[in-house]
């Protein structure tokens, strides 16, 4: 018998069952994605009803707990884009998926029972903002996001007690961390990356080296960075993270690079400023500020950021609250210009140098800034940056983050934002929400793949292959 014969037979036989399972699914309503691939077995059961046997091109609906049987997986995706591979011994539920219906708003809610998935999301966790995965241990809140989420009873722990190899697609320790933590905000804040890629920054999400962090006209924003370094953000503003490099055992070999492109800043510097001032440096197009111990309002308006002049405060204007800085501009870098505490300066006008300001010439936005100053904002940094580390396995959720932004909430505590590269673990205990150093061996050497790692068709014809070739040899040929 033939490879082609064996398929056509199989279509022949196999063909009817998938079409009325489909027709069952289609009449109890629109299917909110289907299944890519499935490896082993993989079922999907309604309440009340016979479940049915998941294959490739099976639709999936709303309500359906899918569940993957051991040493088995299955990829699924949704209508928005949303791609997710279910690991072995799981069950999920999506309870509710609302993509671009008249009168509702975009909604993606699941439920994990057991097992794990790998996950990247799609339009609606972009769109709105947050997406929800609940778990019997915490729940996830989901902003445009990457990554895998695992409920651990023993297996865990067996498998955190084998050798592992480990495996690039799943070596997340090798991302950079976030640099910085957005603690409050009000209005709009986006973050446009090193690629391009711009995103919404809710308070509690990330930034990175290379972030260039926007503030809409009217909103503000306070980062505050691995090493103690605060920066509010005031409304209109871009600013830049060229360049922040940080380790708490060795603070003096750190470095803090930022550009204000235009808008205004309030920054007290951190533990960088204070082992080795030399390494923290703020600029704009026409100045570079070194720092003292410092504690300084920036402005940079109209020339400064390459736009039309703006009168009295266009150009750029430093104002130093605490310590002292060093200024000096573009077109004369070595002539030093020391602006002490309480004192202020500009660059602009035509000025090829900067020059100390009489108090009554100050800019009145400088002297009566609303925006917070750094220094009078409650922060704990073990809360915002702090982990522990755990590789034992136990019992719980763990989840780590390839990139984006997740909000994990328990009862019985504080909620934890984790950003790319980081990890997360909630015990079966309330309060037992707690921020790793990193996600544990058993996660980063997963061997399940990827979503995005799945070659769908490639799978399906090796399976197909294997399928046909092991019903050939069962044949016996008769003369």
């Amino acid at each position: 018998m033939s490879a082609n014969n064996f398929l056509r037979g199989a279509i022949r036989v196999f063909g009817p069952l998938l079409l009325a399972a489909a027709g069952n699914v289609f009449a109890q309503g629109t299917p909110i994605g289907d299944v890519e691939y499935v490896r082993g077995a993989g079922a999907a059961q309604r309440e009340g009803e016979a479940p049915r046997v998941l294959g490739a091109g099976s639709p999936i609906a709303q309500g359906e707990v899918l569940t993957t049987g051991a040493n088995s997986y299955a990829v699924i995706k949704l209508a928005d884009g949303s791609r997710m591979t279910l690991r072995s011994h799981t069950s999920l539920k999506v309870d509710d998926f609302v993509l671009d219906q008249p009168g509702r708003a975009d909604n993606l809610a699941m439920s994990l029972f057991r097992g794990g998935l790998r996950m990247v999301t799609g339009l609606i966790s972009k769109r709105v903002g947050t997406s929800r995965l609940a778990t019997p241990t915490a729940t996830v809140g989901i902003r445009g996001t990457d990554f895998d989420a695992r409920l651990c009873a023993e297996d865990c722990r067996a498998e955190a007690a084998r050798p592992s190899v480990p495996l690039a697609q799943a070596n997340v320790q090798t991302l950079t961390p976030a640099s910085a933590r957005v603690v409050q905000v009000q209005g709009g804040l986006t973050a446009t990356g090193g690629n391009g890629e711009r995103r919404l920054v809710q308070s509690g999400g990330p930034a990175y080296n290379g972030d260039v962090i926007e503030t809409a006209p009217g909103a503000q924003a306070v980062l505050v960075f691995r090493d103690d370094t605060r920066v509010t953000v005031q409304g209109g503003t871009r600013f830049r993270i060229d360049d922040f490099v940080y380790d708490s055992n060795r603070p003096a070999e750190g470095t803090a690079v930022f550009n204000l492109l235009k808008g205004g800043i309030r920054a007290l510097t951190g533990l960088i400023g204070k082992a080795k001032p030399s390494s923290v440096r703020f600029s704009t197009s026409t100045a570079t500020v070194g720092i003292r111990g410092t504690g300084i309002d920036m402005t940079c308006e109209g020339t400064c950021a390459g736009e039309p002049a703006t009168g009295a405060t266009d150009g750029f204007f430093i104002l130093t609250w605490q310590g002292e800085v060093e200024v000096s501009s573009g077109a004369a870098p070595t002539e030093i210009l020391i602006v002490p505490v309480g004192s202020a300066a500009r660059l602009g006008g035509g000025e090829v140098r900067p020059i100390l300001l009489r108090a009554i010439d100050i800019p009145a936005p400088m002297n009566n800034n609303p925006a917070p100053r750094p220094d009078q904002i409650n922060i704990d940094l073990k809360t915002l940056f702090g982990g522990v580390q755990k590789s034992d396995g136990e019992p719980g959720l763990y989840v780590t983050l390839r990139d984006g932004h997740l909000e994990l909430t328990q009862a019985g505590g504080s909620p934890v934002n984790i950003g790319r590269g980081e990890a997360v673990f909630a015990g079966l205990t309330a309060g037992s929400l707690t921020r790793l150093e990193q996600a544990p061996a058993f996660m980063r050497n997963d061997a399940t793949p990827l979503p995005t790692r799945v070659d769908a068709r490639g799978a399906q014809l090796l399976d197909m292959l294997n399928l046909g070739l092991r019903a050939r040899a069962n044949l016996t040929c008769r003369p």
